[in-house]
C-alpha cells in the first residue's frame, strides 16, 4: 500500500494552500482533488486586503498581479425597504474569479513540490496498521501519517466519519452566475455605479452579492434560506430573476442591467453554517470544512488561507509518523488555534447575516450603522478579527 507522510483532501484554496506551505518546507504532501482544473466554484469572489497578503506569503503576487483583478474600494448595501449605505473598506479588495484563482493555487502547490491528483474523491479515513490513516480514495487505498480534510462545505467524507452536521437539515442554498452589463446606457449606468464596489441587496430570507472580476464580468452570487419555494426548484433563472426583482429595488435595477455571460447558474443546496468540530478520527478539517463564515463577511477566502497558513507551521514541526497520540497533540493544538483565530468573527458574521435575512432588522441595522460615525468599521474589523 502506497504510504505518505501528509495527506491533503481538496485543492481548493484551503488546500492547495496548505499543500504548498508543506511541500515549500521540504515534506512529502499528496493531495488528493475531487475536481478538475479550471473550474468554476459558488463564491463571493472577494479577495479582501487580508487575503491578498496571505497570497503574497505564498509567492502568489506576480501572477494575481497578472490576471488584472478588479480593484474594490468601497461596499454599498442595500434592503428591501429602499434605505441604502455605502461605506469605504478599511483597504483595497480585488474581484477575481475562483476559475483563474484556484488554477493558480493549483499551480503554485505543484510547482512547490506538492503530488497533486485531480479526478480522485476521498470516500473514507480509518485508523490503519503501525498507527497510520487508512484513505479511501478513487478505489485505492493509501496509508498517512496525517489528514488534512480541506474538500469544501461538505462530502461523502463527511458522512463517513459521522459528522454531526450532516444529521441536520440546512435551509440555505447557494446560487451564482457571472453576468455582463447590457449593452447601451442601462449597462452604462450599472458599470459606473458597480465600478469600485461590492454590493449587497437584502431582501426577505435571503441577499445577493454583486462585484466586478477580472474578466469584465460581474458576479453575482446569492444565498437564500428556504431556497426559492414561491418559484420552485430549479426554476428557469428569469423566473429567479423577476422573483428577486420585486423583493428589492435596488436589485431589481442591478439585474435589469445585466445579462447571463455563463450557460446555467451554479447552485449549492444545505450549504450548512452550524458548528463543526475541526478534527474527529485522526483527521483535521481546514476551511469550509472545518466551518464557514456568512458570505456577506466578505472573510471565507482569507479564513481558508490564514487557516492553511496557521496549520502548516503545526504540521511543520510534527514528525511524518506520529501516532494515534502525536496526532491528538497536534489535534487539540490546531481546535485551540482555529477558535481563537476564528470563533469571534464567526458569531459576528451569523449575528448579521440574521438581521440582514429580516427585512425590518435589516433596515434598522442600516439606519443605525449610518447614524454611527465609526460602527460600520468596527463590524468589518469584528469579522475579521479573533
Amino acid at each position: 500500500m502506497e504510504r505518505v507522510d501528509f495527506l491533503v483532501v481538496g485543492a481548493g484554496l484551503a488546500g492547495a494552500a496548505l499543500a504548498t506551505h508543506l511541500a515549500a518546507s521540504g515534506r512529502e504532501v499528496l493531495v488528493l482533488e475531487r475536481g478538475r482544473f479550471p473550474r468554476h466554484k459558488l463564491c463571493g469572489e472577494f479577495l479582501s486586503p487580508e487575503s491578498q497578503a496571505l497570497l503574497r506569503n505564498l509567492g502568489c503576487e506576480p501572477d494575481i498581479r497578472d490576471l488584472e483583478p478588479a480593484r474594490i474600494t468601497a461596499t454599498r448595501f442595500s434592503v428591501a425597504s429602499g434605505r441604502e449605505l455605502e461605506f469605504p473598506l478599511p483597504g483595497e479588495g480585488l474581484g477575481l474569479s475562483r476559475y483563474a484563482l484556484d488554477a493558480l493555487l493549483y499551480a503554485r502547490a505543484v510547482a512547490a513540490g506538492a503530488r497533486v491528483e485531480v479526478g480522485v474523491e476521498v470516500t473514507d479515513v480509518a485508523p490503519g496498521p503501525d498507527g497510520d490513516l487508512v484513505v479511501q480514495a478513487g478505489g485505492r487505498a493509501v496509508r498517512a501519517g496525517w489528514v488534512v480534510a480541506a474538500h469544501g462545505r461538505r462530502a461523502r467524507l463527511d458522512r463517513a466519519l459521522s459528522r454531526p452536521f450532516m444529521a441536520r437539515a440546512h435551509p440555505f442554498m447557494g446560487l451564482k452566475r457571472h453576468h455582463r452589463p447590457r449593452s447601451g446606457p442601462e449597462g452604462a449606468r450599472l458599470a459606473e455605479a458597480l465600478a469600485g464596489h461590492v454590493e449587497i441587496h437584502a431582501f426577505a430570507g435571503g441577499y445577493c452579492g454583486m462585484s466586478f472580476v477580472e474578466t469584465g464580468e460581474v458576479n453575482v452570487c446569492m444565498l437564500l434560506q428556504g431556497g426559492l419555494p414561491s418559484v420552485g426548484e430549479g426554476a428557469p433563472w428569469a423566473r429567479v430573476v423577476a422573483h428577486l426583482s420585486a423583493a428589492n429595488p435596488r436589485l431589481a435595477e442591478r439585474l435589469g442591467a445585466l445579462e447571463p455571460s455563463e450557460p446555467r447558474p451554479w447552485a449549492v443546496a444545505q450549504v450548512p453554517f452550524t458548528p463543526k468540530e475541526v478534527h474527529r478520527g485522526g483527521v483535521l478539517f481546514l476551511g469550509d470544512a472545518a466551518g464557514m463564515i456568512a458570505p456577506l463577511a466578505g472573510d471565507g477566502q482569507a479564513m481558508a488561507l490564514a487557516g492553511a497558513e496557521a496549520l502548516a507551521a503545526l504540521l511543520r514541526a510534527a514528525p511524518g509518523r506520529p501516532g494515534p497520540a502525536g496526532r491528538d497533540r497536534v489535534a487539540e493544538a490546531w481546535d485551540r488555534a482555529w477558535r481563537r483565530r476564528f470563533a469571534l468573527r464567526l458569531k459576528v458574521g451569523a449575528a448579521l447575516q440574521a438581521r440582514l435575512l429580516e427585512p425590518a432588522a435589516a433596515d434598522r441595522t442600516l439606519r443605525w450603522v449610518g447614524a454611527v460615525p465609526g460602527l460600520a468599521g468596527l463590524l468589518v474589523r469584528a469579522t475579521r478579527e479573533g
